[in-house]
């Protein structure tokens, strides 16, 4: 079977026309539909997004053929092809594809597919109620659409095999200090895990947010890796000092010609290094300042960039105004009629390239994915195995359709951009939008078990539940449950509460604790709640409540 990379980017007329359908089905969307002479422009042109799915036709973006391909990473410069090159890969990494000299739109070709990482490195602080961690000093958004991925060889020094971290609460800092007034020690030795974070910098506010958090063993020499809005700290050829979302470094090594760090404050650069950080400081501050000798440093996508050339970004909006945005450290300039997305919004757009360094385009056109101002019910996460019939097709009918999943008493919406992917599966057979539903009619051993990620669509008069995730993975081997909800407390009556839409029953024996597992008196409604329980033929029994408060930055479960 060919490999098929599922990339998320506009790819016509007609893709324009179904995330329009889809966004109006979720309660809304902005930007501005493109025409057909725009969207049609011929392949082949660098697609730079996020890897939604393996498999077959998938009409909301581009199915790569990557059979030929060669997968570089670009962290250690390693070279994949053939089915290596799958191994490689996985939904939610940030990647440009590079389309082979005969791809074209109806059948597009990968002929490079280079993995881009935001940050490499320990993870320093973690911070489950915030929704944050810290990677090198660098501050890292989670929300409902981060997913969480254990690519090591789980062998640790001790021959005993690790524990798989699929989730936050297995980021536990890789730093100690000794007492109040010493500095922390960050390891960076063989059995301790580093992360790769795929995702998205937001320049305006000097952080990333997170699609995918990849534990993965240390390389020798190790790596790591700095994304963001650069601040000229000193002046001089090359400047003295330089800080990135957190990061503060001196430019060392990395400056061999004033070009390569010609750079002004708020130019969006990427530094690659192989010296490990340390604490820059006595000090109890979290997250830990360290100090980074870097190798080299390069405007942000400078190197995949022709000047001339055609480009589609899908990204985060940051520091729009006037005419322009930015987007994955691109500057985005309106091209007439078209509309300023907003800071946060998840958009999509095609354009040329004007300068490679720094990085510019002027687009041809755009589309709004997702409006930040529909996230604001929150995030979710649930997990439980799929009843049959647990999935309609959407009503009105879609094109991509929209479904409308079951799951543990409540409806999940599930549409073009969520990322799919089945963890269980022995062969790179299609799962997307399209098949959606006869591939899980389909499953082996009848309907899978399932974890989803989402967020609460509160722009209409009903709320949503919209999944950013839908994952097929095994029924949990360890603990007291197999199934769970994550979300906020809408409802609560006597022993009775409902979380998103799950209608719940606290036992009377069993205790609510908070994140420090100390014991909570009672629940409140509004508070951001983890909840592990059974599900015996329906009937649903709590076996634990974590209880975050009603500041948890609800980043859609952990």
């Amino acid at each position: 079977m060919r490999n098929i990379i599922l990339v998320r980017s506009w790819a016509g007329m007609a893709l324009a026309a179904a995330a329009a359908s889809v966004l109006l089905a979720c309660g809304g969307g902005g930007g501005t539909a493109a025409s057909p002479a725009a969207t049609g422009a011929a392949s082949p042109a660098l697609s730079a997004g996020t890897v939604t799915a393996f498999g077959s036709v998938f009409v909301n973006g581009h199915e790569f053929d990557s059979s030929a391909a060669s997968v570089i990473d670009d962290d250690t410069g390693t070279h994949a092809s053939g089915s290596a090159a799958g191994t490689a890969l996985a939904v939610g990494m940030s990647v440009d594809v590079t389309p082979t000299a005969g791809s074209t739109n109806a059948a597009p070709k990968a002929q490079e597919i280079r993995i881009v990482p935001v940050a490499r490195g320990p993870v320093d602080a973690s911070d489950a109620a915030a929704g944050q961690l810290s990677v090198m000093g660098q501050v890292v958004r989670l929300t409902a659409g981060s997913v969480f991925k254990d690519a090591r060889a789980c062998v640790q020094a001790s021959s005993s095999p690790c524990t798989p971290i699929t989730a936050q609460s297995g980021l536990t800092p890789n730093c100690t200090q000794a007492s109040a007034a010493s500095a922390y020690a960050c390891s960076a030795t063989a059995g301790v895990s580093s992360v790769q974070v795929f995702g998205f910098v937001d320049s305006a506010t000097n952080t990333l947010t997170a699609t995918l958090v990849r534990v993965i063993d240390n390389t020798s020499p190790a790596v790591f890796r700095a994304t963001g809005a650069i601040t000229v700290a000193a002046s001089g050829t090359p400047p003295a000092a330089y800080t990135i979302n957190g990061l503060s470094f001196a430019p060392s090594t990395a400056c061999s010609s004033t070009l390569d760090c010609s750079f002004s404050s708020g130019n969006v650069v990427t530094t690659l290094g192989t010296l490990a950080p340390t604490p820059a400081a006595a000090t109890s501050q979290l997250p830990i300042p360290v100090v980074f000798a870097p190798l080299s440093l390069h405007g942000s996508r400078a190197s995949s960039l022709t000047v001339g050339a055609t480009v589609e970004l899908e990204g985060i909006v940051s520091n729009a105004g006037g005419s322009t945005y930015m987007l994955q450290g691109v500057t985005v300039t309106l091209a007439s009629g078209q509309s300023l997305p907003a800071n946060g919004d998840t958009v999509e757009v095609s354009g040329t390239v004007t300068s490679a360094a720094p990085p510019a385009i002027t687009a041809i056109s755009e589309s709004t994915e997702d409006s930040a101002s529909h996230r604001q019910g929150g995030g979710f996460l649930l997990e439980d195995t799929l009843a049959t019939g647990a999935v309609t097709t959407g009503v009105p009918a879609t094109t991509p359709p929209t479904y409308g999943v079951a799951l543990l008493g409540t409806s999940v919406q599930i549409n073009a951009l969520t990322r799919m992917e089945d963890e269980t599966a022995n062969t790179a057979q299609a799962f997307n939008i399209t098949n959606f539903d006869k591939y899980l009619a389909a499953a082996a051993g009848g309907m899978p078990h399932v974890v989803v990620r989402g967020y609460i669509d509160t722009s209409g008069s009903v709320p949503v539940l919209v999944a950013t995730e839908f994952r097929i993975t095994a029924v949990p081997s360890a603990g007291n449950y197999n199934a769970r909800v994550d979300g906020r407390i809408t409802a609560i009556s006597g022993s009775g509460f409902s979380v998103d839409g799950v209608a719940l029953t606290l036992p009377s024996a069993l205790g609510i604790v908070d994140a420090s597992n100390q014991p909570v008196s009672a629940l409140a409604s509004g508070d951001y709640v983890r909840v592990r329980l059974n599900d015996t033929s329906g009937a649903l029994s709590v076996t634990r409540v974590v209880d975050f408060g009603a500041a948890h930055a609800q980043q859609g479960g952990d």
